[in-house]
């Protein structure tokens, strides 16, 4: 936990430290069940990435982008991860945003046979 992380969530890195991850206070049900779902791929793949919301301390939801890379010891074992995150809530919106103008607009399709003299 650095000090970006306290700023962009608003939570003390002592309060999520001490806490086991899905005890955290950044933790929704629903990323719950995703991180869950994706530690099947821990033992198989060395990046893992994943995209998640997780609470902000002001009750607001971010969709983060994660990604987990294995630490290896000597003997070949994970030892740890380097989880970076990355916010990507405005792309999201953006892309929702951009879905609901695309499904609101009509849009006349025509297709036209090479014979009908119309398109000579």
């Amino acid at each position: 936990m650095n000090p970006a992380f306290e700023k962009f969530f608003g939570f003390k890195k002592e309060e999520v430290l001490e806490k086991p991850t899905f005890e955290t206070p950044i933790m929704t049900e629903e990323t719950k069940k995703i991180i869950s779902e994706k530690r099947e791929l821990y033992d198989v793949e060395d990046v893992v990435m994943y995209e998640v919301p997780l609470m902000r301390r002001s009750g607001d939801v971010a969709q983060i982008l994660i990604t987990q890379t294995c630490i290896y010891n000597e003997e070949g074992e994970v030892t740890n991860w380097v989880v970076e995150f990355k916010d990507i809530t405005e792309l999201r919106r953006a892309q929702k945003y951009t879905q609901t103008l695309i499904k609101k607009i009509p849009i006349v399709m025509s297709l036209m046979d090479e014979m009908d003299p119309r398109c000579q």
